[in-house]
């Protein structure tokens, strides 16, 4: 580590550092909160990458990639509808 040589001493913070201290303290206060929203909202996510080797975009361009993750989410959407639903099932909910 290396000692400053100046007269005055720099202390670095991010940006947004306060935001991550209120996070921080919001989860310290409900420590059963960051394992629900691993459950919840990062599961498709896992399913994507898994079943359909999604590692990294293919495209490249924040438009494209927008496109790219929709047009995914939209197979994964699907994917589990017909898992969950049946194609059957799907059908007049489709024709609605």
């Amino acid at each position: 580590m290396e000692i400053p040589s100046g007269r005055w001493r720099r202390v670095h913070r991010l940006e947004n550092e306060a935001v991550l201290e209120r996070m921080a303290t919001r989860v310290a206060a409900r420590p059963g909160v960051l394992d629900v929203r691993r459950e919840t909202v990062e599961h498709p996510f896992g399913s994507i990458n898994q079943w359909m080797n999604q590692g990294a975009f293919l495209m490249r361009g924040l438009e494209k990639v927008r496109a790219e993750f929709s047009l995914t989410a939209l197979a994964y959407s699907l994917r589990r509808a017909i898992t969950v639903v049946s194609i059957p099932g799907m059908i007049p909910a489709v024709r609605a």
